[in-house]
């Protein structure tokens, strides 16, 4: 992992399409070299079902194992579910692309789809059986065999009960069973995707579903519902949007706008928020519906604002597509968000991007409008260049156009030159300070992106802008 790849990208000079696209071959050359690193690392093991991305971007070492602490939240011997479900809707993805991708050869692509399928099959039974042995259930931490785990304040594991609602980890899982169930074409994968979505939903929408991200080292978080944080609305129109490439169920699609104008009637100030900016988006309620205090700050997710209109613009286009819905709902909803997201979009950008480091920050308080933490993590760069492509695609005739030229001429620049470590097969940093170093720093979890936030983000932004 630690032999240096030469290296040498497209520096955009000017925000125009023409010049932006001259960076297109370098997103597909890192994509490409991020999934071959990926498929050598999960193939080592052949009776090791999971994905393995347990390894530091900063020197491609990997992460030691180890009995407690921090070795064993970093090493092999923990599973995290977000990593496995984001990494099995990713390798079928990945699949899906490299079928129509023209810069390797015929050969090397059937090679690629091949050992994609092995991994991508062997990952989803396994992730049933870890749903059988609890009940139908998964939780973000869990041993090999299964056993639900988390860390006590002594830095040691301990098998645990997953709670009641719905998590996060379910919604990951649910994603990468209806692409797996739909590219391998089995009914029981497609079933177990959109059964468990559905139980999802309705947690959801009654303010039952829970996170259930365990940080390392422990410490105590409020717990708040959905009816309270945007994140699960948010992340379930990515699930929407593909549930209705799958299924061609319009169901998919009429929930699917229903959780974005949530989102944007209740999260996004439109002047019901004093001492807010208009456009400000807020990542917690409080139980009356107003923006949540948090020890005297009004936060902001600058990345979670940009999947919302990443994944809600996908909802949008296959809506635009379909044709599906009454005309009148339909019209409204496209006229309204062809005017509100490439606003939102800019608005935040703003908000989070530091211009000298080149990234952008996870959260601001909307009060002082200062970063409450000023580390950049990889992530929101490939979000934000997924979201301004789809945008542009959506609505190419807003006067914000240029504008969304600009930013995906800073992302770009930024994520190529500062964030892609040519040392470690072109993943990219997983977070920088705001002197632009690198940093050990974990966001989420230990593992590198195993081709989600990265590379899906990519294939879509590369789709949207490729002529």
């Amino acid at each position: 992992m630690s032999q240096p790849i030469p290296w040498a990208p497209v520096w955009i000079e000017s925000p125009t399409l023409d010049d932006i696209r001259r960076a297109l071959p370098d997103y597909r050359r890192m994509t490409l070299q991020v999934l071959d690193a990926i498929l050598q690392r999960s193939e080592r093991d052949p009776d090791d079902p999971f994905i393995d991305t347990k390894f530091s971007t900063i020197t491609g070492e990997d992460f030691v194992a180890g009995e407690q602490g921090e070795t064993l939240f970093k090493s092999r011997e923990t599973v995290y579910a977000w990593i496995q479900g984001r990494a099995l809707e990713a390798l079928i993805g990945h699949a899906h692309w490299l079928q129509s991708c023209t810069e390797i050869s015929a050969d090397i692509r059937h090679d690629r789809v091949e050992r994609i399928g092995r991994l991508a099959a062997q990952l989803a039974a396994a992730l049933e059986s870890v749903r059988e042995r609890n009940n139908g259930r998964l939780f973000f931490t869990f041993l090999g065999d299964g056993t639900p785990i988390r860390f006590g304040k002594d830095g040691k594991p301990r098998p645990c009960e997953i709670p009641l609602e719905s998590n996060f980890s379910e919604l990951f899982v649910a994603k990468g069973l209806l692409a797996a169930g739909d590219f391998f074409r089995r009914l029981d994968w497609l079933e177990s995707g959109q059964s468990l979505l559905l139980r999802i939903c309705r947690d959801i929408e009654s303010g039952h579903f829970r996170g259930d991200q365990i940080p390392y080292p422990p410490v105590e978080k409020p717990i708040l519902t959905s009816l309270q944080c945007q994140a699960p609305w948010m992340i379930a129109l990515g699930a929407h949007a593909l549930a209705y490439r799958v299924s061609a169920d319009p169901q998919w699609l009429e929930r699917g706008l229903r959780y974005l104008d949530t989102i944007m009637d209740n999260h996004l100030n439109l002047g019901q928020f004093a001492g807010l900016q208009l456009l400000d988006l807020v990542e917690n309620l409080d139980t009356s519906g107003r923006p949540l205090d948090e020890n005297g700050m009004i936060l902001s997710s600058i990345g979670h604002v940009m999947e919302v209109v990443g994944l809600g613009t996908q909802v949008l286009l296959l809506l635009q597509k379909s044709k599906e819905l009454a005309p009148a709902r339909r019209e409204r909803a496209i006229r309204r968000y062809q005017e509100l997201l490439p606003r939102v979009l800019l608005h935040h950008f703003d908000l989070g991007f530091n211009p000298e480091a080149g990234g952008i920050c996870l959260t601001v308080d909307l009060l002082t409008r200062k970063p409450v933490n000023t580390h950049l993590p990889w992530w929101i760069l490939p979000e934000t260049l997924r979201a301004a492509a789809e945008v542009l695609v959506f609505s190419p005739d807003q006067p914000e156009y240029q504008q969304i030229l600009q930013l995906l001429q800073h992302c770009s620049n930024a994520f190529l030159h500062r964030f892609v470590n040519p040392k470690v097969s072109l993943f990219a940093y997983q977070t920088r300070n705001n002197q632009g170093d690198p940093i050990d720093w974990i966001p989420a979890t230990p593992d590198a992106d195993p081709g989600y936030h990265t590379g899906l983000s990519v294939i879509d932004f590369l789709r949207c802008l490729t002529p």
